[in-house]
């Protein structure tokens, strides 16, 4: 199969590697000149994915029109943020027949509309899948184990997305729940800052993380069900295994992001450092909307929202969560 990659970050770059492993001719565009000029060179991207050896069959561009015409899969791993304005006008570019697969884990700043929704709109001929789970590129790219979810209309698609993806050690699920794999990848985000606060506190107490991922699970779900998707979904790969594995590792921006609230840092350092807002800022926002549409309560992502706001300090975020409510 010819595969068309959107974005060379460490996602796409730790996905391309994999489909060009299964003999399939990979070309991948990315803005970044010198990322594209380094993968075609040498086949490594140090920038993105330091010491992991790409294959010859990954072929870099900044041409995007390249990376879209004649591709049977089409896979996009950009920032939600820049969905839009990277792909809008070259849907003609993209064969009907191309699957678009979605690898970004947000929402569309102001309309809350998720990553895949956003490119529905762009491609409508297009059939578009999401891939979602605990999938930390450092790690599968290394050879790790990683079980995914890949979600879509179709299994005759998803078998196709499957076939051009899976390797021995990265496996993934089917499930036919878009809502509930989709939005279990966009609200772990907001649980994950949450984790980076109380670790960035320096408390490192087993029985209060367990009890925290515990309480953010009932969140999740009951959102989640609220909007259509089903309570398994979230339990599954897509929400329960990206939560921990967001949550737990050095190298998620959520995560790290939590960490600068805890130091008492800016929104504008945070970006700096990072480069981009993480996904869990947004979903933060929208939650707070989404919860008062459906009347569900979500006290922990309220909280969390609270201390990136600087209405509390971080420490009230582990007070407020050890209050038990009324029980009597």
């Amino acid at each position: 199969m010819k595969i068309g990659m959107i974005g060379l970050g460490n996602m796409g770059t730790a996905v391309a590697n994999n489909i060009a492993d299964n003999g399939h001719a990979v070309t991948g565009w990315e803005y970044d000149r010198e990322a594209v000029d380094e993968i075609n060179r040498f086949h490594r991207n140090t920038r993105y994915l330091k010491g992991v050896k790409l294959s010859s069959r990954i072929k870099a561009t900044t041409d995007i029109e390249e990376a879209l015409c004649g591709k049977d899969i089409v896979f996009v791993a950009l920032p939600s943020k820049y969905i839009k304005p990277v792909l809008a006008g070259f849907a003609s570019c993209a064969s009907k027949r191309s699957l678009i697969v979605n690898l970004s884990k947000g929402i569309e700043e102001g309309t809350g509309v998720t990553a895949s929704g956003i490119l529905s709109k762009i491609f409508k001929r297009n059939k578009v899948l999401v891939l979602s789970g605990p999938s930390i590129a450092n790690e599968f790219a290394r050879g790790y184990p990683c079980m995914v979810v890949l979600t879509g209309e179709r299994r005759k698609d998803l078998c196709k997305a499957a076939a051009a993806v899976e390797t021995p050690v990265f496996r993934a699920r089917f499930s036919n729940d878009k809502i509930g794999v989709e939005w279990s990848g966009i609200l772990k985000n907001i649980y994950a800052i949450g984790l980076g606060i109380i670790h960035g506190m320096g408390l490192e107490s087993i029985n209060f993380k367990a009890a925290y991922i515990t309480r953010a699970l009932e969140e999740m779900i009951s959102l989640t069900e609220a909007m259509g998707g089903k309570s398994s979904t979230v339990l599954d790969f897509a929400g329960l295994g990206d939560l921990i594995a967001t949550s737990l590792s050095e190298h998620s921006h959520n995560r790290r992001f939590g960490e600068m609230l805890a130091e008492g840092r800016s929104l504008a350092y945070a970006e700096k450092k990072l480069g981009v807002l993480p996904e869990g800022l947004k979903a933060l926002r929208a939650a707070r909307i989404l919860s008062k549409k459906y009347r569900r309560k979500m006290p922990v992502a309220e909280a969390i929202l609270e201390v990136v706001e600087k209405k509390i300090k971080p420490k009230a975020l582990i007070e407020s969560f050890m209050d038990p409510g009324v029980r009597c």
